[in-house]
């Protein structure tokens, strides 16, 4: 009966999605295209095998899900092996548009992101650098005094706390080209094999399980903050969540000895990934949400006693490390903590707005358009969840649990309360004491926190409809679709009809009515998880390019003579000119670099600049460095909280020991040319130019001398 209903439902949702392809194929502007055509195809090519191959289907499914690791590691070393990775360094080739070769093949699937500058323009090529700094902790590539490379986003280091950190392995191992594509690819499956026993944990449904891993890994919010620090904090919250859990309640011995081990260096791996706007948040969530579990278990949990022997000794290999990380790296760390930016940061909360509880309806179309909708494509987007119609639904969900007994209901219960304080905390704040107390003066990424939490609460309450359906009243079911269908369409706003046609949201929250209408029908649910996998990929797939290799940065003639420059001038200090992304290419291919992005002051560089400690406000901070020459005395200031904006005097470059400047071909250094200092153009590509300064005093009188040496 469920697939003659299911077959009669085809057309109708073919006819749906081919309609969206359509409208979005006429409106160009926004490169639905190609795209629209990727999801009809999925779409029709998923739900086809599903009604007529039903069988055959699940069965493929319970194979991937039983060899879910297999099938992992055999992706990832095809992966690897191809070079593949979703990097956006492929910008450089607008910056260093002289190639040796074409690069067309470098680009397998979608366009680099501009706005994701924390991964092309920091955290890749600090890792790259590592490689020309034989991978110590103290970088002097990026500073005159020294860079913490641990405190600089986790970056590749030959150290002890290097076995925490299997993402950058790959760059040790094999080198910059296959360890971008490590980092990217284990990222990836980890993040979505991890998501995946959290949340089985949680539901105990594989099926449903692997719904809420496909949400959060190809979740926009995700994506978008791929790389470096938010779905790093995700993946060891995930992984430490679930390596407890299977330490208490697995009965073989081998394997507890195992996680014994690995356990206390996954917690460091958490503590340093130095980001406590989201390792607060999830830090409590993750103790709340674990007691809950051990009181719905607690059967599987206190038969065990020797896991309070375990625990202890996890505990002291736990403190052993978090000590050694901070007997080694306390300076970095207490400068990172002094600076004006972020380390004076506090937040009170109460600064979001309703919506922000919402998947924002604006979300699916921010990979699509360089129009920008609030801030930027990374701040606007959300995580694709039904939190809030879930929380309206709770009422009967904790009715129904406890009336079946299921201790399930603490852990919906943990889930909802966690909810209501960080929804709190979102939209009225607390008092600066309490914020301090609790920490939550850390966490300005609330709204981000909130969305996760809230897709894992949606998989839990997708769960427990599968379960309980036919308890469920219907009336209170639907009039819950109503309520929430209609709050989003209140959220209509003026700055989302200026980013795209109305007729789109509508459209949207037409699916989203659709969605939870038919994962209530028991015969409908497969459809309504398909339609929903298809609207988070139509959300997700434009955000980060497909690329194979490392040409962008490596392929370049200008490449080639800088580092060999740097082997015949090895101490030489060098410097990007007005272009943050010329300083960051400059420490991905070995060269010392005086402007780039530092986590913490560069004390010794800016005792040179700065002597009387003018504009310590606006050096002493995270903070890229836009890097100028002037006839005028120095001046700095701030463009925003992290850039600063220096304008140095010819002889302040020298002191520094800057010896070469890379600029766009449009800049022309001689216009700094003195009777004192001459910028000498060494190299001119169609993109680029390369000045060595030189001290004409110098040279004059290296000349006097060897004049009159001559004479003698």
């Amino acid at each position: 009966m469920s697939k003659k209903i299911i077959k009669q439902l085809l057309p109708f949702i073919v006819g749906m999605v081919m309609s969206i392809f359509i409208y979005c194929c006429t409106i160009r502007e926004y490169g639905f295209s190609v795209l629209g055509l990727c999801l009809f195809l999925f779409s029709v090519g998923v739900l086809s095998c599903y009604i007529y191959f039903n069988e055959k289907f699940n069965r493929a499914l319970d194979f991937i899900i039983k060899k879910r690791y297999i099938i992992s590691l055999i992706v990832f070393i095809i992966c690897v092996a191809f070079k593949v990775h979703g990097s956006s360094i492929g910008i450089y080739n607008d910056f260093l548009p002289s190639k040796i070769d074409n690069s067309s093949n470098y680009v397998l699937f979608g366009k680099e992101k501009g706005i994701r500058s924390d991964e092309y323009q920091i955290m890749t090529p600090y890792n790259f650098s590592q490689h020309y700094n034989n991978y110590k902790v103290e970088s002097k590539l990026i500073s005159l005094n020294g860079q913490n490379m641990i405190i600089g986003f986790n970056s590749a280091v030959k150290d002890v706390t290097v076995l925490g950190k299997p993402l950058v392995w790959g760059y040790i191992l094999l080198g910059n080209e296959y360890g971008l594509s490590w980092y990217w690819c284990l990222k990836t499956i980890l993040i979505l094999l991890f998501s995946f026993e959290v949340l089985n944990i949680l539901t105990q449904n594989k099926k449903i399980s692997l719904l809420g891993a496909l949400l959060i890994t190809l979740g926009p919010s995700t994506q978008w903050w791929f790389a470096p620090h938010m779905p790093d904090v995700i993946l060891w919250f995930s992984v430490l969540l679930t390596l407890i859990y299977y330490l208490v309640t697995s009965e073989k011995k081998w394997l507890k000895n195992v996680l014994t081990i690995i356990i206390p260096f996954v917690l460091l791996e958490y503590v340093v990934a130095l980001f406590p706007s989201f390792q607060v948040g999830l830090g409590y969530f993750m103790v709340a949400i674990f007691l809950a579990i051990m009181y719905r278990d607690k059967n599987a949990f206190y038969k065990k006693k020797e896991n309070i022997i375990r625990f202890i000794i996890i505990g002291i290999l736990a403190l052993g490390l978090v000590g050694y990380f901070l007997a080694n790296n306390l300076d970095a760390l207490k400068s990172l903590n002094g600076t004006i930016y972020p380390g004076s940061r506090m937040e009170l909360g109460g600064n979001r707005l309703f919506k922000n509880l919402f998947t924002d309806l604006g979300t699916p179309f921010l990979g699509y358009t360089d129009k920008v909708l609030y801030g930027n494509q990374c701040e606007d987007s959300t995580y694709i969840h039904f939190g809030l119609f879930f929380l309206l639904l709770s009422p009967i969900i904790i009715s129904v649990l406890k009336k079946k007994k299921d201790r399930n209901y603490v852990v919906g219960l943990t889930m909802i309360g966690i909810l209501s304080i960080y929804a709190y905390f979102m939209l009225f704040g607390f008092p600066p004491l309490i914020s301090k107390l609790t920490l939550f003066k850390y966490m300005n990424r609330m709204d981000i926190i909130w969305g996760y939490i809230a897709v894992i609460f949606t998989v839990w309450g997708i769960s427990f409809i599968d379960k309980y359906r036919d308890l469920i009243d219907k009336k209170y079911y639907y009039l819950s679709i109503i309520s929430f269908l209609l709050m989003n369409y209140s959220l209509i706003s003026e700055p989302l009809k200026n980013f795209m046609p109305i007729n789109f949201y509508y459209i949207e929250i037409c699916i989203f009515g659709i969605i939870l209408y038919s994962i209530y029908k028991k015969e409908l649910k497969e459809i309504g998880y398909i339609l929903l996998i298809g609207f988070l990929i139509f959300s997700s797939i434009s955000i980060n390019p497909i690329n194979t290799g490392i040409s962008p940065i490596t392929n370049h003639p200008s490449t080639k003579f800088i580092q060999n420059k740097i082997k015949d001038d090895p101490n030489a200090l060098w410097a990007g000119y007005n272009n943050f992304s010329y300083s960051s290419y400059l420490i991905s291919i070995g060269a010392k670099t005086a402007n780039a992005m530092n986590f913490y002051p560069d004390y010794k560089k800016w005792s040179i600049i700065d002597p009387n400690n003018e504009f310590e406000n606006e050096w002493n901070r995270y903070t890229y460095l836009l890097f100028n020459i002037t006839k005028e005395e120095n001046n700095i200031f701030n463009v925003q909280p992290d850039t600063t904006l220096m304008f140095l005097d010819n002889e302040t470059v020298e002191k520094l020991g800057i010896k070469y400047i890379l600029v766009t071909s449009e800049i022309d250094l001689d216009f700094f040319n003195d009777s004192n200092y001459k910028y000498e153009k060494i190299y001119e590509d169609k993109g680029v130019r390369i000045y060595e300064q030189k001290n004409l005093k110098k040279q004059n009188g290296n000349l006097n001398q060897t004049k009159k040496m001559k004479n003698r």
